[in-house]
């Protein structure tokens, strides 16, 4: 028997692609035929994935097919229209509110892709969600079978030589380096993380970083926004680093030169920098919204207020108790065993001998 997943985009290094790739793997391992059927397909992986024009050439009624669904695409015709087992594993899509004042196009994607989704509960043997949050928006929906299968995380990614240069420009004892990763969009609230920063500058220590790994160009006017409110906050470029996209040795060193990962996001579908900070010890204050309780479990500090002036002496405090650092990191290296993929392929493996009976 054959086991088919469509994801709408595969890039190198994307989580839901990695997340895509392991499953193919286990499912070979298991003695299935097993494929990955993309629309947009990186360079580096056109060897091991396929067009999604020979899904249809391909497809046979007796395979289960499984959507990895994140945003609206013909895929998710096609897959309603399917006669066979067919199971989504549900990623999220971002409320198109947040979209509204910086992109109207953003805004229509992310509402036809609620749409898209909502038109599947009828349709789908189970519905998995990478977080008890995203199962709750599933149920909402009237999905009738559904269950939560976290992202699954590949954490030898991370075994990465430093970057040499990154460590040369921000390792300095005496600086207080705060770290956010993720794209520059409304839902994740940069904004509160420039404020926080602005106060611990102004009255607690004036050697401080905010570095802010990730692309800043989806949205340029949300982008301008930072800029300015940076300018206004008498922020310099010492203060708030825009790296943009980074390789993975990069990305790896700003967590080794990290004393904090902070989160001010109000949206999140699972949030895998969580994890990434878990594996490489940088402990974690997030603001407890949506997927982020779900996902950090007992470990990290979770803040139900945005309070800017206690955030920002916690993020002091955290950065300097090593009693309490050592605590933090102790209970994230916990939560971490519970992402372990023979754990996620044993629940993965459950799922698919249900639906197949």
């Amino acid at each position: 028997m054959k086991i088919s997943q469509l994801v709408p985009a595969m890039h190198y290094g994307d989580a839901i692609g990695d997340s895509a790739r392991r499953m193919k793997l286990l499912f070979i391992q298991r003695g299935y035929e097993a494929e990955i059927y993309s629309l947009t397909i990186d360079e580096d992986l056109k060897n091991e994935i396929k067009p999604f024009a020979q899904f249809r050439q391909e497809y046979r009624s007796d395979d289960l097919v499984l959507l990895h669904f994140a945003l609206p695409s013909p895929m998710t015709h096609l897959f309603r229209e399917l006669s066979g087992k067919k199971l989504i594993i549900y990623h999220n899509i971002t409320p198109p509110e947040f979209f509204v004042p910086y992109s109207s196009e953003l805004a229509h994607i992310a509402a036809v892709g609620r749409e898209e989704l909502a038109s599947l509960a009828q349709v789908t043997d189970i519905a998995l969600a990478d977080s008890e949050y995203n199962r709750q928006e599933l149920e909402q929906l009237n999905f009738p079978r559904t269950a939560v299968l976290p992202l699954f995380v590949d954490l030898k990614r991370y075994n990465q030589p430093l970057d040499p240069l990154v460590l040369e420009m921000f390792e300095e004892a005496d600086s207080l380096n705060i770290l956010s990763v993720g794209r520059l969009v409304p839902n994740k609230k940069i904004e509160d993380l420039l404020k926080i920063t602005a106060y611990i500058k102004r009255y607690i220590t004036p050697v401080v970083r905010l570095i802010l790994v990730g692309k800043y160009n989806l949205l340029p006017n949300y982008y301008h926004l930072l800029k300015e409110l940076n300018v206004n906050l008498r922020l310099t470029n010492e203060h708030v680093i825009f790296t943009g996209h980074v390789s993975p040795e990069e990305l790896v060193t700003y967590y080794k030169i990290a004393d904090i990962y902070l989160s001010m996001s109000e949206h999140e579908g699972f949030c895998l920098p969580l994890v990434e900070s878990m594996h490489l010890n940088v402990p974690i204050i997030a603001y407890n919204s949506t997927a982020i309780p779900y996902t950090l479990g007992d470990a990290g500090i979770r803040v139900k207020v945005k309070n800017i002036p206690e955030i920002a002496e916690l993020c002091y405090h955290l950065a300097h108790n090593q009693q309490l650092r050592q605590r933090i990191i102790s209970a994230q290296q916990r939560r971490l065993r519970d992402f372990e993929t023979s754990k996620l392929e044993k629940l993965l493996m459950r799922h698919i001998s249900e639906v197949l009976g």
